[in-house]
Order: C-alpha cells, then sequence, then structure tokens
C-alpha cells in the first residue's frame, strides 16, 4: 500500500499543529505537510501531490472557495475536504461543486478527522 500524505492548509497555526500531531498519533507512517497561506499551499501540493488536502475555507487570500479548484488542477489525485466552523449545506454543496469531497466541521472531532483519513485509504 502507498504511503499516506496529507496536506494541512489553514492560516491559524493551532490548527496546523493540532490536525499534525493527531494525524502523527493516528497515521505515525504518514508525511504530513503544512501550508499557512495560498502560495505555500499551491507549492506544497505540486511538490508532494498529496492523497488528501485538508482545506480552511475561511483563510486569507484565494480562501477554500478559490484555493480549492487550483489545488485540483496541480494535484489531480488528491482528496480534498473543507474545514470550517461555518458549515451549512449551500456552503458544502458550493464546495463540492468546486471539488471537494467532503467537508469538516470545526471544531475537528478525532472520530471525524479518522474516518475522513480512512476513507482515502480505503481509495489509495
Amino acid at each position: 500500500m502507498e504511503k499516506l500524505t496529507v496536506l494541512i492548509i489553514d492560516d491559524q497555526l493551532y490548527v496546523r499543529k493540532t490536525l499534525h500531531e493527531l494525524l502523527e498519533i493516528l497515521y505515525p507512517d504518514a508525511s504530513i505537510y503544512s501550508a499557512e497561506n495560498d502560495d505555500e499551499a499551491l507549492s506544497l501540493a505540486k511538490k508532494y501531490q498529496p492523497h488528501l488536502i485538508t482545506l480552511d475555507l475561511t483563510m486569507p487570500g484565494l480562501g477554500g472557495k478559490g484555493l480549492c479548484p487550483k489545488l485540483l488542477e496541480l494535484s489531480l489525485s488528491s482528496h480534498v475536504y473543507v474545514m470550517s466552523a461555518l458549515s451549512s449545506y449551500s456552503v458544502q454543496d458550493e464546495m463540492r461543486a468546486l471539488g471537494a469531497k467532503g467537508f469538516i466541521a470545526k471544531p475537528v472531532k478525532l472520530a471525524v478527522l479518522k474516518e475522513t483519513v480512512d476513507l482515502v485509504i480505503k481509495s489509495l
């Protein structure tokens, strides 16, 4: 089986560090990268072609809505899951229309994170 690669995109350091630590505990063999802005996110997505991308919806710059399609252009096989405290169905539908596979509500629950990653792993 291929080694899992994850890219965490969020402008908040606390969120990036927390997700990184949780993923390291749950998936110790995974390669995990983090980006705090659009440019860094696009560069890392192109370089590492992550299986899973967690994408903050409301970060500065392009934000999740602008960044999602660009990430998928660079990393065609990535599964993008949008993360936000704004979890209305219309926002979720809009992000799915832009190519996101799903939505993770903040604050992130460990069980939901594990379920999401396990879905991605099954598709490898």
